[in-house]
């Protein structure tokens, strides 16, 4: 069996990676580790349970891989056959985000001969809509707020319990994802126009549609942009990829390091060169 120590505040010797946590033969799970892990997380405080969870799962996970090294497991066919494909897989992988393939920013002529090659594939499927909001957990200042933008007031005060007021913009469409209650309300809004004080659900909001976009309506190019952007760089990829294998097949040819039956129904490359 393996040799486990955890520990609790105890520093091995020329290891400056701070308190040893754990060890198993010479892996060592410290106090850095947990920290990294934690921060990962994103959260601001982690519960002990989770921390000591996170212990004992690395703790088991060493335990089963150092006894399948001490069974020479590194050795066994069925390892050895899908790391070779794993290592295939990485390396192509990595040769192809190598500067073999630069992907320049496209110009905007470009994205904008696209939009209008393509202008029928960029129409909103279904009605969609930006909404501007103000929601409160009280109706207290709701009735002043609106009041006060209705005025269009440019200097907005408000009234109600501090820190109880969120302000967004957000965008919603009709395909069923968002609340009826909101929707039915803002649908029936006409541009900048704004709803009243509304109770939903025990919170209180006002609404106001800044944009509507009816169902087959042409999206404007600044919002497709991304959406082009990515399709001409992937375009753009596989392009160079296939250059880059014309290339190949010319070079090996030539050297003899490539033989293909091209007739065949299946491709058949052998490598010639000597080890």
């Amino acid at each position: 069996m393996l040799p486990v120590l955890l520990f609790s505040g105890c520093i091995f010797d020329k290891q400056p990676i701070g308190e040893v946590v754990a060890k198993v033969n010479d892996e060592v799970l410290s106090t850095v580790d947990v920290e990294a892990w934690e921060a990962a997380l994103g959260e601001v405080s982690v519960p002990v349970e989770t921390r000591r969870s996170f212990i004992r799962n690395w703790v088991e996970e060493e335990l089963l891989f150092q006894e399948a090294l001490s069974q020479n497991l590194m050795e066994d066919p069925w390892v050895v056959e899908r790391l070779h494909r794993i290592k295939r897989t990485l390396l192509i992988s990595r040769f192809m985000e190598s500067e073999a393939f630069t992907q320049p920013q496209p110009s905007a002529q470009s994205i904008k001969t696209y939009y209008q090659e393509h202008s029928a594939e960029f129409v909103w499927p279904v009605i969609h809509l930006d909404v501007e909001y103000w929601r409160s957990n009280t109706s207290e200042g709701m009735g002043q707020l609106r009041k006060d933008l209705m005025k269009s007031k440019k200097d907005i005060i408000w009234t109600g319990p501090a820190g109880d007021m969120v302000h967004d913009l957000v965008s919603i469409d009709g395909l069923g994802t968002t609340d009826p209650k909101i929707w039915k309300v803002v649908s029936a809004l006409k541009v900048d126009g704004y709803s009243g004080v509304l109770k939903i659900d025990e919170t209180y909001w006002i609404f106001k549609l800044i944009n509507r976009k009816e169902a087959g309506e042409q999206k404007g190019i600044e919002e497709v942009q991304p959406e082009i952007s990515a399709i001409l760089h992937e375009a753009d990829r596989v392009s160079q990829r296939d250059e880059l294998i014309q290339n190949l097949i010319k070079e090996y040819r030539e050297d003899g390091r490539l033989m293909w039956a091209e007739a065949a129904s299946t491709i058949s490359v052998i490598d010639t060169l000597e080890e």
